[in-house]
């Protein structure tokens, strides 16, 4: 459990070896640029813009009634 905000800026080991992995993979691979991703999915900047400003769909309740 985080005690204090100073601890909430620490790395978890796990986070600190999620990032030595990223960083160790970048030196052998070209990062893919967001646009790239986003038109993959016929998506635009402005149309991630746009989503991030909405609320997500709410999950049904499970209720018939």
């Amino acid at each position: 459990m985080i005690s204090s905000d100073e601890d909430s800026d620490r790395l978890s080991k796990s986070e600190g070896k999620a990032i030595a992995e990223a960083d160790e993979w970048l030196k052998d691979h070209t990062p893919i640029p967001h646009d790239e991703i986003l038109a993959d999915f016929g998506l635009t900047k402005a149309d991630w813009e746009r989503m991030g400003g909405e609320s997500a769909p709410q999950a049904p309740s499970g209720r018939d009634g």
